[in-house]
């Protein structure tokens, strides 16, 4: 089936890598608490290629436009960073 390789050779492994990097940079964290921090980027990533139209019913007909996407992109980066506890980049100050 392509989506169970797409998910094994692809989404998992970077599951995987962004839940450990969070508990190199966090010791003491659970696997839990690690796979919901990297959840919250992959959680983002679906909602938005996923639910689209419903979203675009509820806010109007292209308002996930590139400018929207790169704002929620910002924020997200910066909810992960703060709950990261590592140093805001100028940008996201």
């Amino acid at each position: 089936n392509a989506m169970r390789t797409l998910v094994e050779k692809t989404f998992k492994p970077d599951a995987e890598s962004s839940a450990l990097f969070y508990k190199k940079i966090k010791p003491g964290v659970t696997d839990i608490e690690a796979a919901a921090w990297s959840d919250l980027m992959y959680g983002e990533i679906l909602l938005y290629s996923m639910a689209k139209q419903t979203i675009e019913m509820v806010r109007g007909e292209n308002c996930m436009s590139g400018e929207y996407i790169q704002t929620a992109a910002a924020k997200l980066a910066r909810a992960m960073i703060l709950e990261a506890e590592l140093p805001l980049p100028a940008d996201l100050s």
